[in-house]
């Protein structure tokens, strides 16, 4: 289930809450590293009572600050997704393009680039998009959640 469709409070708090001091514990450090990162990222999220609820001017901040620490195809995927909420799909889907090619063979590329498109409103791109993420998908979960997607595209 995708973190957007949980039921958050559904959630154990006082794990989070346990987990988060950890977080902000070695915030205060200030020596980041690729891992504390990470895991700010995962606490942002958790504080979230729901997806619209989001930080996502902290979260933007983070995976800058992740890129840094490793500029790779896939944090900069992610930081794509946070880019698009927090200042718009049109911004998401161009922060996206910077690493098309890069993620041809991995299909959680291909899914973020459909859901994307799909919330534009251009839905014959989100099917392709879609389709795509379905030839290189081989976890079932994973599959069934596509096929549903791609059978709500039309």
């Amino acid at each position: 289930m995708l973190l957007a469709d949980q039921d958050r409070s559904r959630w154990n708090r006082d794990a989070i809450e346990r987990a988060t001091v950890l977080v902000d514990r070695a915030a205060r450090m200030r020596r980041p590293g690729r891992f504390q990162v990470q895991a700010a990222i995962a606490a942002t999220h958790a504080r979230a009572s729901a997806w619209p609820a989001t930080d996502w001017k902290e979260i933007t901040r983070l995976y800058d600050l992740l890129f840094e620490l490793d500029p790779s195809p896939v944090v900069a995927m992610n930081r794509a997704i946070a880019i698009g909420e927090l200042r718009g799909l049109h911004d998401g889907l161009a922060a996206l393009g910077e690493v098309n090619g890069m993620l041809d063979r991995y299909h959680l590329f291909h899914a973020t680039h459909a859901e994307l498109l799909r919330r534009a409103g251009r839905t014959a791109q989100a099917r392709e998009a879609t389709a795509r993420a379905l030839t290189l998908v081989s976890n079932e979960g994973e599959r069934r959640l596509l096929q549903e997607r791609l059978a709500a595209l039309g």
